[in-house]
């Protein structure tokens, strides 16, 4: 009799997490993120450390009124249309 086949995985799991970033609007407007992720993550997923640039465009007739977030000033310019972001260890809900 032939002996069973056998099979191994080998299993890998990323060092550095890939963390969510909700991006919502308030108003009528969107915002475009630049990297749309970090390599290796899905879309709007970043790496701790990876730096973003959110840029806000409004509808026409209004116009951009700032920036908030859950975490306090993480932006390097809250009133600017194009801000950075350096992502934080912890996700951004």
């Amino acid at each position: 009799m032939p002996a069973a086949e056998a099979t191994v995985t080998a299993r890998f799991t990323r060092s550095t997490p890939c963390l969510p970033l909700q991006m919502l609007t308030s108003g009528s407007g969107s915002v475009a993120p630049s990297p749309l992720q970090s390599e290796g993550c899905g879309e709007n997923e970043y790496q701790p450390g990876e730096t973003i640039v959110l840029t806000a465009t409004p509808r026409t007739g209004v116009f951009f009124g700032g920036w908030s977030t859950t975490l306090g000033p993480v932006l390097d310019c809250g009133s600017c249309a194009a801000a950075t972001l350096v992502m934080p260890s912890i996700a951004i809900a």
